[in-house]
């Protein structure tokens, strides 16, 4: 459940504010009215993007840091794959889906029963 919580709620919202970051860095104040603007257009895809990297972190939730690395990998891929498809590939995008699949992989790791 926390797994779930964490790429569907904070993984979708990183998404759009990776997206909203490189015009933001210019003028700050711009940054909540791009986020507003862009959120309803990119929650529903970050949306299926993160429910993409949370099932490959829970299938390898015993695996350490290749769950990281592998989700991370699918996230970037796929925004990648979703580029392609629709126009021009700029790979740095990428890192939109890669970053946030990274961070919540990270923040969902369990406690270990040693």
């Amino acid at each position: 459940m926390k797994r779930a919580l964490l790429f569907l709620l904070l993984g979708v919202v990183l998404c759009v504010a990776m997206l909203c970051a490189p015009p933001a860095l210019h003028s700050p104040k711009a940054f909540w009215p791009i986020f507003l603007g862009l959120a309803p257009v990119m929650f529903p895809l970050a949306f299926g993007l993160m429910a993409i990297a949370g099932v490959v972190d829970w299938l390898l939730a015993d695996k350490g840091w290749i769950r990281i690395i592998a989700s991370s990998l699918v996230a970037f891929s796929a925004v990648i794959v979703f580029q392609y498809v629709t126009g021009p590939i700029v790979p740095l995008i990428g890192f939109a889906g890669a970053l946030p699949a990274a961070i919540c992989s990270w923040l969902s790791v369990g406690k270990s029963k040693a």
